[in-house]
């Protein structure tokens, strides 16, 4: 059991036996509470009765969380490219990129057409 250790005690003002008896009862309580949710083991999770109506609701949430945009940040984690390469990109006029306020994002359709029509690779390079 935790309770008040010697330096808690050295800096209260007064010590009120009643408080100490009281803040004694609240970690006891905390303490029985602690072993009771550890005793009861891990939660269980109840199965779906329906599994299709779980799988469609997992699906319309897939789609409800799909990103219309992306920031570029995110953008370059989705891509793997560098800064440079994809502010070059915009710059070109390759990739269009829209702003709001002082975000710059990226619209979804935008990065998955540009990386369409980046050019096939024909051979491999030589190491």
């Amino acid at each position: 059991m935790r309770g008040f250790g010697e330096f808690q005690r050295s800096q209260m003002r007064r010590q009120d036996p009643q408080i100490i008896d009281g803040f004694n009862k609240l970690r006891q309580t905390i303490d029985d509470l602690e072993r009771a949710v550890i005793a009861s083991g891990p939660q269980s999770v109840a199965e779906p009765r329906n599994r299709e109506a779980s799988a469609k609701r997992t699906e319309s949430t897939t789609e409800r969380s799909a990103k219309l945009a992306y920031s570029v940040k995110e953008a370059l984690e989705l891509v793997g490219l560098s800064r440079t390469s994809l502010y070059a990109a915009i710059g070109a006029k390759e990739l269009r990129a829209v702003k709001h306020h002082k975000k710059t994002l990226i619209l979804a359709e935008d990065l998955r057409a540009w990386l369409e029509k980046l050019p096939e690779m024909t051979s491999l390079p030589r190491e």
